[in-house]
């Protein structure tokens, strides 16, 4: 900008109401600039008949509009006039005063040993020149700086309280303080080591910001908004700091890039009870070591809305709060750590919620602890390693969730708390290598896919909202698995332990592959409950092994018990093989009798065994290594009493 726009510039009406006075020091002289129009610097208008110096305040306050300009020639011939003791550039209202780098250079910059004050109708203008400043540089109504091309290097704080900073150059601050002020960044470099927000903005279309740490405070919108270049912040705290202040605070990323060390949305520190933070991602690239949302036992709350652009991150902790996913993609080289706080709930009830509503996320692990949820409609959620719930929630309503291992796992708190679980009402869930359900998986819509199911838990399949469908290499049953109006086609049956089918309301069909050759634990039981069939097959409940009776070995049916099964009375059956390899139960068998001249020939069915007293009431005992039909010998026992025994032999 050239000198002559500049004076046709001062024209213009003044801003602002606000005079902020210098803070230099009390011994130095006061150099006041004297002229009502625009001029030099090293013009004849100070108020000490003398141009400035080391030794003086410089007071740039008078009325009217106009401009003092710092130029080349400035530099060359009067470059001891460019170190002052401070400096205040303000106006009465209907005026501005604007001081001017034009061109003016690095060699020689314009040095202040102190302070700076920029107050109401005042603007530092630096045009490719350099501000060097010892002391503070002080922002307030009204008052603005522009560094358009030029440098800026403040030694103390920067503080802008109602104020605008333009930055459109390079720029070097210390601590750079925000009270409901306003940076601009157009482009170039602005160096700080802390920068704290209190409802302002900071706003970046363009170029790098690079702080040691960024903290974004209570404001109507997002304190710091991005739409470009990059934020280069080794912590980023949104809503909250461990440096004196507290409350909610926002982050817009619209564009550009932010890599950070450490991101901290919804972060308390000492001695403050919580925060809320909330992070608003349309587009860019968000680049993170550790993400850490909400605080545990604080109140401290964190919020995530990425609806596109790229997040990549090394480590989540996601605590209070939630993270709500519309597109875009979301990376997580190591785990993402869900562990909701028990002091904070939700809109679903849950300490920490994930909402996949589509786009893609990616993790090494998923964690997922006491009192968090993940609720996926659409998407894809890609676990390269193990998916583990510890009395979290999962529910799958549509999208896709692979992951090499599903792990439900089993309660370890009784008091308040419920089981690790899973809802699936639609979707695909591939679980590679196994999935292990020591909790409750309630599959009632979408696909479950996995070569090995471990089952100590409640597995529970009903055709609620669309057809459910589980696939399945091997089934280890020592849980409970039930459904309710459904038709399932498994892989082998292998029982590790006690456990259970039950046959709910509806037509049922349960068919296992040929399970012969695997392994059962002569010790466990496999009971059959609500059974609803026929005991010729073809019913309305059917439970079937391969498509003969050899799928099973005789000892593995029995272990197989139908408990109260329909059109029985109510007890407990053992089971037959029907040639189609259908599992029934099996009539409580009848013992027949007939004489033998001396003898008494008995007769009878199934896996019974014989047992025999010489007293109507007992003791009974086994008559061992015996089969039907068995001959009793009157001459040796003239007196005995015969019944059939339903224990498993």
């Amino acid at each position: 900008m050239h000198f002559g726009y500049l004076r046709r510039l001062m024209s213009g009406s003044g801003i602002g109401a606000v005079l902020l006075l210098s803070c230099g020091s009390v011994s130095a002289q006061t150099n006041s600039w004297t002229s009502l129009t625009s001029d030099h610097w090293e013009a004849p208008d100070w108020s000490l008949g003398i141009l400035p110096n080391s030794t003086q305040s410089i007071m740039i306050t008078n009325a009217g509009y106009k401009a003092v300009g710092i130029f080349p020639s400035t530099v060359s011939d009067f470059p001891g006039s460019l170190t002052v003791s401070s400096l205040t550039i303000s106006a009465p209202t209907n005026g501005l005063n604007v001081l001017l780098l034009n061109y003016s250079g690095t060699s020689v910059p314009l040095h202040v040993l102190g302070d700076c004050a920029i107050g109401e109708n005042g603007t530092l203008l630096n045009e490719f020149g350099e501000l060097q400043t010892d002391g503070g540089l002080y922002i307030t109504s009204g008052g603005t700086v522009e560094n358009d091309g030029g440098f800026l290097v403040i030694g103390g704080e920067t503080s802008i309280t109602e104020g605008t900073a333009v930055v459109n150059g390079d720029c070097v601050l210390d601590t750079c303080d925000l009270f409901s002020g306003q940076i601009n960044q157009l482009s170039g470099t602005a160096t700080i080591s802390n920068l704290l927000l209190h409802d302002s903005t900071y706003l970046l279309s363009n170029g790098v910001v690079a702080t040691t740490g960024t903290y974004c405070g209570s404001t109507p919108g997002p304190a710091f908004q991005q739409y470009g270049g990059t934020n280069n912040s080794a912590t980023l705290v949104v809503g909250g700091s461990n440096l004196g202040y507290e409350g909610s605070g926002a982050y817009g990323l619209y564009g550009g890039t932010l890599p950070s060390s450490n991101i901290e949305i919804g972060f308390v520190g000492f001695p403050f009870d919580g925060s809320v933070g909330s992070l608003y991602q349309a587009d860019g690239i968000v680049n993170a070591s550790l993400l850490e949302l909400g605080g545990f036992n604080s109140f401290s709350i964190g919020y995530y809305y990425l609806t596109n652009g790229v997040v990549a991150c090394g480590q989540e902790q996601l605590i209070d709060g939630w993270f709500w996913q519309y597109g875009g993609a979301h990376t997580v080289t190591n785990t993402l750590d869900m562990e909701g706080d028990t002091n904070f709930n939700d809109l679903y009830g849950y300490g920490f919620s994930y909402c996949l509503f589509g786009g893609n996320l990616a993790s090494s692990s998923l964690e997922m602890g006491v009192s968090s949820a993940f609720n996926q409609w659409s998407g894809t959620n890609a676990v390269s390693g193990s998916l583990s719930i510890l009395q979290g929630q999962y529910n799958l309503l549509g999208g896709i969730l692979s992951t090499s291992n599903t792990l439900l796992l089993p309660i370890e708190f009784t008091a308040g708390y419920t089981d690790s679980a899973f809802f699936q009402s639609g979707g695909v869930h591939s679980a590679g290598n196994a999935l292990s359900n020591a909790g409750t998986y309630t599959l009632s819509g979408g696909k479950l896919v996995t070569p090995e199911l471990f089952l100590s838990g409640t597995l529970t399949i009903t055709n609620g909202a669309g057809a459910a469908t589980l696939s399945a290499g091997t089934v280890d049953l020592a849980g409970s698995l039930q459904l309710w109006g459904t038709t399932q086609t498994l892989g082998t049956a292998v029982l590790s332990g006690n456990a259970q089918i039950l046959f709910g309301s509806g037509a049922n069909s349960l068919t296992f592959g040929p399970s012969a050759q695997a392994t059962w634990n002569p010790g466990a039981y496999l009971s059959v409950l609500g059974w609803n069939g026929s005991t010729n097959g073809n019913g309305t409940d059917r439970l079937v092994f391969g498509t003969n009776a050899t799928a099973l070995t005789p000892a593995q049916v029995r272990q197989i018990v139908f408990v109260d099964p329909n059109g029985f009375v109510p007890g407990d059956f053992f089971a037959q093989v029907l040639p189609t390899g259908e599992v029934v139960p099996l009539p409580n068998p009848k013992l027949f009798w007939q004489s033998a001249g001396q003898h008494l020939v008995l007769t009878w069915s199934g896996f019974s065994v014989l047992q025999a007293a010489t007293n109507v009431t007992g003791p009974y005992q086994d008559v061992v290594g015996v089969s039907s039909p068995y001959t009793n010998n009157f001459t040796s026992s003239p007196q005995q009493f015969f019944r059939l025994s339903l224990s498993n032999p």
